[in-house]
């Protein structure tokens, strides 16, 4: 109760993100002891992530919880999957016209909420194998796609989201690859964004 109380002060940037922190690391300590606990934090996730007062700055973070939680459930992550999915999609959605591109700060943000979401992605994929229901992710494949795709169009990535996008490419494919790969095989950003990561290797922190 004390956790979702300090998820609440998203006008206190350092105390929430302080306890959104803390979700993670409680997660990867806790394990699959974690499932009783997993609802409630997602709704006080779910409720920061969608108060537009909220500061930007702490979003990426609260991204990455929904991860560090659906690593820690495996496969019990099955039933949040959908509305984190939403959640994820809607955060993807912000394009880097919604600031001023030449806004050094605003792209830095872009970049780390896409960043998140990626890895929030893979993590939600290796956490369903793991529970051997990797196939309820299917109906999600194309939409992970197109965000990869989006990313490369608006030229704006930076190392970190190019290793993001290729490692959720790769989850993919490692968990759909008979289906997957026939598409991918000739698909021109696909060796548009091996060749930005190849490029960009060197800039990753």
């Amino acid at each position: 109760p004390q956790l979702q109380e300090g998820l609440k002060y998203g006008d206190d940037v350092h105390v929430a993100k302080a306890c959104v922190r803390l979700v993670g690391e409680i997660a990867r300590a806790l394990g699959t002891r974690m499932g009783p606990h997993a609802a409630a934090l997602l709704e006080s996730l779910y409720s920061q992530l969608n108060d537009q007062d909220v500061d930007r700055e702490l979003k990426p973070s609260i991204v990455e919880a929904l991860g560090d939680i659906a690593i820690a459930i495996g496969g019990a992550f099955h039933s949040c999957l959908a509305t984190v999915v939403q959640t994820l999609q809607a955060a993807s959605m912000t394009q880097v016209t919604a600031g001023n591109p030449r806004d050094e700060d605003w792209v830095r943000y872009l970049n780390s909420l896409r960043s998140a979401v990626l890895l929030t992605y893979s993590c939600i994929i290796h956490a369903l194998r793991d529970g051997n229901i990797v196939e309820a992710f299917r109906e999600h494949v194309n939409g992970v796609l197109d965000f990869v795709q989006r990313i490369l169009a608006e030229k704006v990535y930076n190392a970190d989201v190019l290793e993001a996008s290729c490692s959720v490419v790769g989850d993919l494919i490692v968990a759909f690859g008979g289906q997957l790969v026939p598409h991918l095989a000739h698909a021109a950003w696909l060796q548009e964004l091996v060749s930005a990561a190849h490029r960009h290797g060197g800039d990753a922190k």
